[in-house]
């Protein structure tokens, strides 16, 4: 009996979390967006996502006309007419080859003729039919889901990220560079020399080449992973998250000796106030912040100025930093790192497949405003 009530307990607890991880209207409405975002920063057609085929990787199951059609009503609901439109269109050819009254026993035909007649009217408002049909769509469609959830950026801010996600990477490095970059406090299992170039003087941004090995990134990523897993194994559609803190507790103290590394090059003109250890996970919604004064808990006497970022897996499709306020893109190889300033303001491009793993870490500091490469000098290789 005992044994019993044991597994009626265990079944309860997988069905609750079954019910707790069932996306609702806003968690299908953000991924109809990471779609559209597809479209948008990587030139993928609607006939490759139905073909579900981005560069030799295959999706888990592959899209539906009534997935259409909700990435459409995305689409509207953010005001992207064009995209509404141009998904509607391949919809409603399906329907006419198909010859079939429902999308999926989810929209009538009506609803989806009207959505597009909408598209138009807000493309072209003195269209009348479009005024009708809108009318109509109205009575129609009840529960439209919210654009979206997130703080809006400033427009200012989206603008320049969605111009420089869509061009080329093209990394302008100033005069400088760095053979040699200075440590404060050499620890025996750090490289002597670190190549580094600055891309921007101001505000600063430096890209260093080689911070860690693959088994560093490989360890570190994992971690990242797990922590990030165990957080969310509850509520994982209903609170997304993108960053979680990692304290490593092994035996090699992979996180410890990266942070020593960081907090001994002599990039600020004050000592820094260590901070927490993050690992992000970028996907297809990439990443975007609103700009923001003392959004951190600062140390007294001190300002969170500067900041270290180090790619944790291999370059994908997007994913790249972007700098909007600085006009700056830059793509990271697996175990090379930036720091940046946070006047910067650092966003990130989405991913086409799979996803980017980056290593974060705030540093409380002052950063030298010039001058950063040291004079060249021959300094002894090895670890």
């Amino acid at each position: 009996m005992m044994e019993t009530d044991t597994c009626v307990k265990a079944l309860r607890v997988k069905l609750q979390n079954m019910e707790d991880n069932i996306p609702d209207d806003k968690q299908l409405t953000e991924i109809a967006n990471s779609v559209l975002n597809l479209e948008q920063f990587h030139n993928i057609t609607i006939g490759e996502l139905l073909l579900g085929e981005i560069n030799g990787h295959l999706p888990h199951e592959p899209l539906k006309l009534g997935d259409l059609v909700y990435i459409a009503k995305a689409a509207y609901d953010t005001e992207q007419y064009y995209y509404t439109i141009t998904w509607l269109r391949h919809v409603i050819d399906e329907i006419k080859v198909q010859r079939i009254d429902d999308v999926d026993g989810e929209y009538t035909k009506a609803a989806v003729y009207s959505l597009l007649a909408s598209a138009y009217f807000k493309v072209n408002p003195d269209n009348v039919i479009a005024q009708r049909n809108k009318i109509y769509f109205d009575t129609v469609v009840e529960n439209n889901p919210k654009s979206i959830t997130k703080t809006k950026p400033s427009e200012k801010v989206k603008r320049l990220f969605h111009k420089i996600c869509n061009q080329g990477v093209k990394q302008k490095i100033s005069r400088e560079k760095c053979i040699y970059f200075p440590l404060r406090n050499k620890m025996w299992y750090m490289k002597s020399d670190i190549k580094a170039e600055v891309l921007k003087n101001k505000p600063l941004i430096i890209y260093f080449h080689d911070l860690i090995d693959n088994k560093t990134a490989n360890a570190l990523r994992y971690m990242g992973y797990e922590t990030l897993m165990n957080s969310t194994s509850r509520y994982r559609y209903s609170y997304p998250r993108q960053s979680s803190i990692v304290y490593d507790n092994t035996n090699w103290s992979w996180v410890q000796k990266l942070k020593e590394k960081f907090y001994s090059m002599d990039i600020s003109n004050k000592l820094v106030t260590k901070s927490k250890f993050n690992v992000m996970n970028i996907g297809l919604e990439g990443s975007i912040r609103k700009p923001q004064r003392n959004i951190y808990p600062y140390p007294l006497g001190s300002l969170v100025v500067g900041s270290f970022i180090v790619s944790l897996s291999e370059r994908s499709l997007g994913g790249e930093l972007v700098f909007p306020l600085a006009n700056t893109k830059v793509s990271i190889n697996k175990g090379d790192g930036v720091f940046y300033e946070e006047t910067a303001l650092l966003t990130m491009c989405p991913v086409a497949y799979g996803s980017q793993w980056y290593g974060f870490q705030y540093l409380y500091q002052v950063p030298y405003s010039h001058k950063i490469c040291p004079p060249k000098r021959h300094v002894r290789r090895g670890y």
